[in-house]
């Protein structure tokens, strides 16, 4: 994805950089070898190297035909064309071609349902004022309509979106809530879709400052005020949590640390990779739109995105193939 692809090649003739086209081509492979006299154009497309002879693995790189090493791994990022790689897992079958979300018609309402709570079980936020605010709305200065909406005896909160609506969730301290509850911003994923039938119930985790500031303690680390806090959840083509995923932030601070949740859900610095539960949080991020990549244990990115962080705010966020 936009590294320049090494040539490897154990016969005298070797290419050493490859034009934006090839990369594409090639991404992920490490060695190739040039099968013909690369002096001259031996093919316009695949078909022509399999005229010569060469095997189904041959590919028409800058009018040379090449294969692939034998003893080089190989990771396209997807599949590969003309070559029977077995069965498709069905939770990555969308990588590469993940589906269009729903189009964005302001006038067909949706219905939206989501639960507020508090970090480590402690229970459900009661009478939180919840506004809907767009992507394009970064401070939240006009909700949308029919916003804030109060959260019931349960923490539920029934919002009147509508379809393809892009935004997200503002909440913060409030009369007769915690009196530390930190200020929060939860992305509306998977977007409001009117033909999705009734609507999925998200859970939505706040946190007090003395609840982060514990977290991370438990860490051996402090969390700074003026920066800002995400966590998310991982998750794979069918929307359910993924493991052995990983997270990377583009904008970091000499603060910053990124943890895992294990098995059991408790958080570590150590797991290098999510579990099950799909669970992390990167604390102490620079303030704006930053870029945040999702890979898996491989190295194929699955996604990447831009997660709003804003100074003392904690971003809370589903994250999978896009």
């Amino acid at each position: 994805m936009g590294s320049e692809v090494t040539e490897r090649s154990t016969l005298s003739a070797r290419r050493w950089a490859l034009r934006s086209g090839a990369m594409a081509m090639l991404a992920g492979i490490v060695a190739c070898s040039i099968v013909i006299h690369a002096d001259r154009e031996q093919c316009a497309r695949k078909e022509d190297c399999l005229g010569h002879g060469l095997s189904a693995n041959a590919m028409c790189v800058e009018s040379v035909c090449m294969i692939p090493d034998a003893s080089a791994p190989i990771d396209t990022g997807g599949p590969e064309p003309d070559v029977d790689s077995g069965p498709v897992d069905p939770r990555w079958a969308c990588i590469g071609n993940v589906a269009k979300g729903p189009s964005r018609e302001p006038n067909v309402p949706v219905h939206y349902l989501a639960r507020f709570e508090l970090f480590a079980d402690a229970g459900p936020l009661v009478g939180l004022p919840v506004s809907a605010c767009n992507n394009t709305d970064s401070l939240c200065a006009a909700p949308i309509d029919g916003t804030p909406v109060l959260t019931d005896s349960a923490g539920f909160a029934d919002f009147n979106l509508f379809s393809g609506f892009l935004g997200f969730f503002q909440m913060g301290a409030y009369d007769g809530g915690p009196a530390d509850l930190m200020d929060h911003i939860h992305y509306v994923l998977p977007q409001p879709d009117a033909d999705a039938g009734p609507p999925v119930e998200q859970s939505v985790v706040m946190f007090t400052s003395s609840q982060l500031t514990a977290f991370a303690a438990g860490f051996a680390k402090e969390v700074k005020p003026e920066l800002g806090h995400i966590f998310f959840t991982a998750i794979d083509c069918q929307g359910n949590p993924a493991a052995d995923l990983t997270l990377k932030s583009d904008t970091v601070t000499a603060s910053t640390f990124l943890t895992y949740s294990d098995a059991d859900g408790t958080a570590t610095l150590t797991q290098g990779k999510t579990s099950a539960r799909g669970t992390g949080a990167v604390v102490n991020l620079p303030l704006g739109a930053i870029s945040m990549t999702l890979s898996r244990e491989t190295g194929q990115q699955l996604g990447r995105r831009n997660v709003l962080v804003q100074k003392g705010k904690v971003t809370t966020i589903l994250l999978g193939p896009n």
